[in-house]
């Protein structure tokens, strides 16, 4: 790691948290390290594929051309010097294959009786990918916040609302 030398100089607290960020924020981070023991074939390449469909239908990539789980990964950044990047296994891992090494692919879900937080009356505890959590994350929330429905004239079906929007459930997931 290269040491960076800053003149005395005063900066604000803008550019002194900038520069903060930027000197932490190597590629060094836990997520961009070697996942060691960990292979191509340890991932869901089904849910590789539809991350890489769905990104390129919402315009955000392009079509790379290939569905193959070596180049999408490649692609992505989240091959590094051959091997996967922790990165490639907290989003893509099959669940079976996550614990306990990578006990943060773990999502607890509670509903609780009152305010007090004393008495659940459901818990969840879901292990998987980041996508897999985010997945039953958003089915436990649906299932338990409350929706409202109203009929409306000149349609057949009732017209559901939901008590928060779903697009800021899914922003708080």
């Amino acid at each position: 790691v290269q040491a960076r030398r800053y003149s005395t100089v005063a900066v604000g607290q803008d550019e002194y948290n900038r520069l903060v960020v930027e000197a932490h924020h190597a590629s060094e981070r836990w997520e961009n390290t070697a996942a060691d023991g960990w292979t191509v074939d340890d991932l869901d390449h089904a849910e590789l594929v539809r991350t890489i469909d769905e990104a390129i239908r919402r315009g955000r990539l392009s079509d790379p051309g290939t569905r193959d789980p070596t180049e999408l990964l490649r692609g992505l950044g989240l091959v590094d010097n051959r091997a996967l990047t922790r990165a490639a296994v907290v989003l893509f891992a099959r669940q079976e294959r996550l614990m306990p090494a990578y006990a943060q692919c773990r999502v607890r879900l509670a509903r609780f009786k009152g305010v007090d937080k004393g008495e659940f009356i459901d818990n969840r505890q879901y292990e998987g990918n980041a996508f897999d959590l985010l997945v039953k994350s958003d089915r436990f929330l649906r299932e338990h916040l409350p929706v409202a429905g109203r009929v409306v004239g000149g349609i057949f079906e009732r017209v559901d609302d939901p008590i928060y929007p779903p697009e800021a459930l899914r922003e708080a997931l």
